[in-house]
């Protein structure tokens, strides 16, 4: 016992502590003489006395072997966990004492107070995302569900602890879909997240996007874990941006129909610029030679004068077209006007001087005008 690599106690029938060895003094901090009788308690932590002492007591009243997990608080203040075992020792007259162990177990709890943080800060984190993390086995029953992934799907922890198939929350005509699709991803296939139409106990759908990947203990594959998103919003807010576009996508087809009749609209009235251009062009030629005319006309009006041996007949048109010499000199001013507008007219503001020239036009008359040179030089 002395080289045991565990602790070895032995008590009389009344489980009266009356040996231990080493070990056992090293796991606890007590000499042998310190352990004898029910002092051995003293070792163990305040929290677990009163419980372990009864419960051995209990054991030894009902002549039972016992087993349990309790901690030693040793002299320096570090905390040794301990598993004890008990059987009774007996003889022909009955039970003569006990005979136990003590096996450290310190690491071993470390290693499960360590796994019981860890999962339950997954625990606490799963509580506050806002959508549901789940875990399922192999047959599609829920084995984990966080609190939202509960109350979002309308089911209650009652429902949980009877028993709930992950495949009740997709409507009915999916589920042999997804049935099949869970079956590869247990098979390890790899997929981005995958769009469900899935439903609430109540029977109301909505689209969720689902991420999801096999579960693993010692190389084998247990179930499936996941999380679920209720994407309702997203799909709305898609509709919404691709009526926004389609509505964008007219108002630009109407705006360059607009731009088109427009342009349309300016290379009209640049042609009909370049005409009347050429027109006023013509006229002010004709203008020109009527002006020469007229000029040679005045000579020939005081040619007349000097011989007034002319016939009466060629004096009367000499006269006619004197007396309109300064009428037709601004009948040919007023044209050189407008046709000066034209010439000076801006391609961005056409529209509005096009006009302006026009009503100038009917201001002055040019169209008498003209029709007036052409009878003259006619």
């Amino acid at each position: 016992s002395h080289m045991s690599p565990v602790g070895i106690f032995r008590t009389d029938a009344q489980g009266k502590t009356t040996y231990v060895n080493p070990k056992w003094c090293e796991l606890s901090g007590l000499t042998p003489e310190q352990a004898k009788g029910d002092d051995w308690i003293k070792a163990v932590h305040p929290e677990d006395r009163q419980k372990i002492l009864d419960g051995w007591y209990e054991r030894v009243n009902l002549e039972e072997s016992s087993s349990t997990e309790y901690r030693f608080l040793k002299p320096d203040g570090s905390v040794v966990w301990v598993l004890g075992n008990a059987l009774p020792e007996k003889n022909a007259d009955g039970i003569n004492g006990y005979i136990g162990t003590i096996t450290d177990i310190t690491q071993i709890k470390q290693a499960q107070e360590k796994l019981e943080r860890s999962e339950r800060r997954f625990r606490e984190l799963t509580e506050l995302l806002p959508q549901s993390i789940w875990e399922i086995d192999l047959n599609g029953m829920v084995t984990f569900v966080n609190k939202y992934g509960l109350e979002s799907m309308g089911y209650t922890y009652e429902d949980f602890k009877k028993g709930v198939n992950i495949f009740e929350t997709i409507v009915p005509e999916f589920r042999e879909e997804t049935i099949r699709l869970f079956k590869r991803r247990l098979q390890g296939e790899t997929a981005p997240g995958l769009e469900y139409p899935a439903q609430r106990r109540n029977g109301e759908r909505f689209p969720a996007l689902v991420y999801s990947s096999p579960i693993v203990d010692n190389g084998i594959v247990v179930g499936l874990r996941g999380i679920s998103i209720d994407i309702t919003e997203i799909k709305k807010t898609q509709q919404e941006l691709e009526t926004y576009r389609n509505h964008l996508e007219l108002l630009v087809k109407e705006r360059t129909e607009e731009l088109e009749a427009v342009n349309e609209e300016l290379t009209s009235a640049n042609e009909e610029l370049y005409n009347q251009r050429e027109k006023l062009i013509e006229t002010l030629q004709e203008l020109k030679n009527a002006q020469q005319t007229l000029i040679q006309s005045e000579k020939m009006a005081s040619l007349g004068q000097l011989t007034a041996g002319i016939a009466h007949e060629i004096n009367n048109p000499i006269n006619f077209i004197t007396s309109n010499i300064q009428p037709l000199r601004r009948n040919i001013a007023e044209i050189v006007e407008v046709m000066q507008g034209y010439r000076s007219i801006e391609a961005s503001k056409a529209k509005e001087q096009m006009a302006a020239l026009k009503l100038r036009e009917e201001e002055l008359g040019i169209s008498e005008s003209i029709n007036e040179l052409d009878e003259i030089i006619g």
